[in-house]
C-alpha cells in the first residue's frame, strides 16, 4: 500500500482531535461536583500533560515499529494474544470511535455551532440570527444537521486520500488560528473575561444558593464544598487524558506513513507540545474567568437546569465548555460566531480521525479472520475501504443517537462517558504492556537490529504507558484517589525496574 502521509498530517491529525476531545469533555462532564474549582488549573494540566507523556511515547514507538495497518492492534496481536487484541480494539473502536466518540462530537459540533449563532444575535439585536440559533439547538434540527455531517464524513472518506487531506488541513489550520488568537488576545487583555462581572448571567446569585449549605438544600441540592488540592488535582490529572485523546488515532496509520521513524517522532512531539500550550492558556482564560463562577454554574447545569435558568437573560442556556468565557463575554457578533464555528470545525476534525481510526481497525480485524473478510477490503484504485466505511456510518448514526438522547437525559451521557473511559483505559494498558513485551524480546536478541538504549527506553516506556492505563481503568472502574495513583505508579516502578534488572541480567548471560 502507497504510504502517503507524513510527519505534519500525523500532527496536525493530532492537535485539532486532542483539543476537541478536551472541549469534549469540558461539555459532558460536570466539573462543578467534582470540585475541582480547588486545585491550581495550570499546574493539574501540567501534571495531566506530564502523566499522558508515556502514552505519547508509546504512540510514536507503534508507528515506528509496526509497519501494518492498525498499529496498537497489531502489537498486541502479536505480543500478547489475537484474542486480546480482537477485544481490546473491538471494545475501543465500537465503544468510543464508531458509535460513542463520532455520535457525540456529530451533535455536540452542531450544540457548539447554534449557541454562538443565538448569541452574536442577541448582542447585535437581529432576530433572525436569535431564531436561527435557536432552531438548531433544537433536538429535531440537531438530529438532521448530525446525519447531515456524518454523511459528509461517509463521502470524504470515499474520495480516497486526496479528499481527506484536503479536509483535515480545512479543518485543522481554520480553527487553530482562531482558537490561539482569541487566546492572545486573552492573555493581553484578561478584563475582557470576567464571568463574575457578566450582566448575562447571575453569578453571584448562582454561588450564593451552590456554595450556601441552607440556600442549596432548599432546592434540594448538596452545597458545593471546595475539593482538597490532592483530590482536585486527580481529577484535573484524569479530565487532561482526554484533552490528549487524539495523539495515539495516528498509530492506527501504521504502513501508511512516509518516513515512519521522522513522521512519528516530529508529528507526535509537535501535537503534544501544541496541545499542552493551548491548554495552559486554556487554564488562564478560566482563572481569569473566575474558576469558582464557572463549577456553581456547571454545577446547576446539570444538577438543576429550570433553577439555572431563572439567573440568565438568555433563552438558551450555553454549556459549560473552554469556549463559555469567551460565549458570555465576547460581544462582537463576528468574532463571535467566528469562534463557534472553529469549535465545530475542531469536533468534526475528530470525528473524521477517529472515523479513519476506526477504518484501519475493521481492515485488521478482518485481515486476521475476526470478522468477514470483505468487510475490511482495501480499494488500492481509490484508496479507500468500501465495506469498512459503511459499518463506520452505520455505527455513527448509532452512536448519533446515543448522543442525542443523553443530551435530554444527562446521566446517561454520563455513564457512556465512563464506559468510553473505562474502554479507552484498558487499550492503553495492553498496548503499553505490549510494546514492554516487544522490548523485552529484542534485549534478548532476537530483533537486534535495534540499539540497546533504544530497546531499554522501549521497555521503561511501555511499562508506564500501562502504569497510566491501569489507572485510567481502576479510576473508572471502582474510583480512585490520589494516594492510590501514586501507589499503582510506586508499585509499578519498582516492578519494573526488577523485571528489567532480571531481563538485562539474562541478556548477558
Amino acid at each position: 500500500m502507497a504510504r502517503v502521509f507524513k510527519w505534519y498530517d500525523l500532527a496536525l491529525w493530532g492537535i485539532a482531535n486532542s483539543i476537541a476531545s478536551g472541549l469534549l469533555i469540558y461539555s459532558v462532564q460536570d466539573i462543578g461536583r467534582q470540585g475541582v474549582y480547588g486545585a491550581d488549573v495550570a499546574i493539574s494540566y501540567v501534571v495531566g500533560g506530564l502523566a499522558f507523556l508515556p502514552i505519547v511515547l508509546t504512540t510514536i514507538q507503534v508507528g515506528m515499529y509496526v509497519r501494518d495497518i492498525g498499529g496498537p492492534y497489531v502489537l498486541i496481536s502479536k505480543t500478547i494474544s489475537p484474542y486480546m487484541a480482537f477485544i481490546s480494539t473491538a471494545f475501543y473502536m465500537f465503544a468510543s470511535g464508531a458509535l460513542l466518540t463520532i455520535g457525540f462530537l456529530t451533535s455536540l459540533s452542531i450544540e457548539f455551532l447554534s449557541t454562538p449563532i443565538y448569541l452574536a444575535g442577541y448582542y447585535s439585536g437581529n432576530g433572525f440570527l436569535t431564531r436561527l440559533g435557536l432552531v438548531l439547538n433544537s433536538t429535531v434540527s440537531m438530529m438532521v444537521f448530525s446525519v447531515i455531517v456524518v454523511a459528509s464524513i461517509w463521502m470524504i472518506n470515499t474520495g480516497g486520500y486526496g479528499a481527506v487531506r484536503k479536509a483535515l488541513y480545512f479543518t485543522t489550520l481554520l480553527p487553530l488560528t482562531v482558537l490561539f488568537a482569541l487566546y492572545g488576545f486573552t492573555i493581553l487583555s484578561f478584563s475582557t473575561i470576567s464571568l463574575v462581572e457578566n450582566d448575562i448571567v447571575g453569578f453571584h446569585s448562582i454561588a450564593g444558593i451552590v456554595f450556601n449549605g441552607e440556600e442549596a438544600a432548599q432546592h434540594f441540592l448538596q452545597p458545593l464544598l471546595p475539593a482538597d488540592i490532592r483530590s482536585a488535582t486527580l481529577n484535573y490529572a484524569l479530565i487532561v487524558f482526554w484533552s490528549y485523546l487524539g495523539l495515539e488515532i495516528p498509530a492506527f496509520l501504521s504502513g501508511e506513513v512516509k518516513e515512519p521513524e521522522k513522521a512519528y517522532v516530529i508529528g507526535g512531539f509537535t501535537a503534544y507540545f501544541t496541545v499542552l500550550l493551548t491548554y495552559l492558556f486554556s487554564s488562564s482564560v478560566v482563572k481569569a474567568a473566575g474558576v469558582e463562577s464557572l463549577a456553581a454554574y456547571s454545577y446547576l447545569y446539570f444538577n438543576n437546569p429550570d433553577l439555572l435558568q431563572r439567573f440568565i437573560t438568555l433563552e438558551m442556556i450555553p454549556q459549560p465548555s473552554l469556549f463559555l468565557p469567551f460565549y458570555l463575554t465576547l460581544r462582537n457578533p463576528l468574532l463571535i460566531t467566528l469562534l463557534g464555528f472553529a469549535g465545530f470545525l475542531f469536533f468534526f476534525n475528530t470525528a473524521l480521525t477517529s472515523w479513519a481510526s476506526s477504518l484501519r481497525a475493521i481492515h485488521a480485524l478482518s485481515r486476521d479472520g475476526f470478522i468477514p473478510s470483505y468487510l475490511g477490503e482495501f480499494d488500492a484504485e481509490k484508496g479507500v475501504y468500501p465495506g469498512a466505511n459503511n459499518i463506520v456510518f452505520v455505527g455513527s448514526l448509532i452512536g448519533l443517537a446515543l448522543g442525542l438522547i443523553s443530551r435530554e437525559f444527562k446521566t446517561i451521557r454520563l455513564a457512556l462517558l465512563r464506559v468510553f473511559n473505562f474502554s479507552y483505559g484498558v487499550m492503553i494498558t495492553l498496548l503499553g504492556f505490549s510494546l514492554a513485551l516487544y522490548g523485552i524480546v529484542s534485549i534478548a536478541g532476537t530483533a537486534s537490529k535495534y540499539g540497546r538504549h533504544k530497546v531499554t527506553l522501549t521497555v521503561i516506556t511501555g511499562l508506564l504507558c500501562s502504569l497510566i492505563g491501569l489507572v485510567i481503568t481502576v479510576s473508572t472502574g471502582v474510583g480512585a484517589t490520589l494516594y492510590d495513583f501514586i501507589g499503582i505508579v510506586i508499585a509499578g516502578l519498582l516492578i519494573s525496574t526488577l523485571l528489567l534488572i532480571s531481563v538485562l541480567h539474562a541478556s548477558r548471560r
